[in-house]
């Protein structure tokens, strides 16, 4: 009788210990997740300074030019929203290592292309807007691989740990990235901003390169044929399927209308510090949302409250268009 109750004892402590689960930083004792994290915040960081420079940098070359400054944000966000399906079909089913590792290699060209231009003197705002776009299309195939990645890299149990991590990654990103690309573009200027990013890509090539990962599938024999294929019945299903359908318009309405906040805040402020700072709020506005999500569970999260905290989006705005008033002059910095 007691060996039957200590074994009844084992038996449901060992289902209680395989039940429990990982705590938050579990994943990182992986050493190939703890390196995509890294990656991926690095990345993101990177990503998020050349947005600040480079709107920063249209700001000074174009006396404030509201529509040419605007621009840079939409050159950098337009590519990802339309290459979005065709990355997360390619990273599904090429090797996702390898395309991160050229992915980066794009970027840390792209980067370094920006640099030599501005380097030299030749950058105008044309060539601004026309080498941006190049930027863009690296972040939009980083974005999904890095998702697809997680799995792979991760037990089953660990990935919702692991998919928290890779979100405050994001968001801290989103704070330090503009926070840090104001000052030293006020203490080094234009040009410092984009040596660290492009350093960034070499680094976080060399994390890839050292990443040891196998598929978890069997890679198709004709990738092209499967990606037209994937990319056609993606489209079909986002344009056929209704709830997909509202949820794209959704989306798609409300960053059309709150882009032109971060789109703008280089118009309005004087100094770079300053436009840096008040970029990085909106990572601790992230954040905050982060929290409150994490507390209210996905279950209350429905449509009603969706829309109450798009609605929140309006009061801070109409004061805050009200006080641009009219242009400030661009003050001159040393490339």
């Amino acid at each position: 009788m007691r060996e039957a109750a200590a074994g009844h004892g084992l038996a449901c402590a060992t289902v209680n210990e395989s039940t429990t689960p990982p705590s938050l930083l579990t994943p990182l004792r992986s050493p190939g997740f703890s390196a995509l994290w890294v990656a991926n915040g690095l990345s993101l960081m990177a990503f998020w300074m050349t947005e600040v420079v480079c709107a920063w940098h249209m700001r000074v070359m174009t006396d404030a030019d509201p529509l040419l400054v605007a621009s840079v944000y939409t050159a950098l966000q337009l590519p990802i929203v339309l290459l979005v399906i065709p990355a997360g079909v390619l990273t599904e089913l090429a090797d996702r290592r390898r395309v991160m590792v050229w992915t980066h290699v794009w970027l840390a060209r792209s980067l370094g292309l920006l640099l030599m231009l501005t380097l030299s003197g030749l950058m105008s705002p044309l060539l601004l807007l026309t080498f941006l776009p190049l930027v863009a299309m690296g972040q939009a195939l980083r974005m999904p691989g890095v998702a697809t990645l997680i799995p792979d890299l991760v037990e089953t149990q660990q990935i919702p740990a692991a998919v928290s991590l890779n979100s405050m990654a994001q968001t801290s990103s989103r704070i330090l990235g503009p926070a840090l690309a104001g000052l030293l573009i006020a203490a080094l200027g234009v040009s410092t901003v984009l040596t660290v990013n492009t350093v960034l890509m070499v680094l976080i090539i060399l994390l890839f390169l050292q990443l040891r990962y196998q598929p978890a599938r069997e890679l198709p024999d004709n990738i092209r044929q499967e990606f037209v294929g994937a990319v056609k019945e993606g489209l079909m299903f986002a344009a056929i399927t209704r709830w997909k359908r509202n949820i794209l318009i959704r989306l798609g309405s409300f960053f059309a209308c709150s882009a032109a906040v971060p789109a703008l805040m280089a118009v309005r402020f004087s100094d770079s510090q300053t436009y840096g700072l008040m970029y990085a709020c909106f990572g601790v506005g992230s954040l905050l949302g982060l929290v409150l999500i994490s507390r209210l569970g996905h279950q209350r999260l429905n449509a009603a409250e969706a829309c109450r905290a798009a609605l929140l989006w309006a009061p801070p705005v109409l004061p805050a268009a009200v006080c641009v008033g009219g242009r400030v002059p661009a003050r001159r910095a040393p490339p």
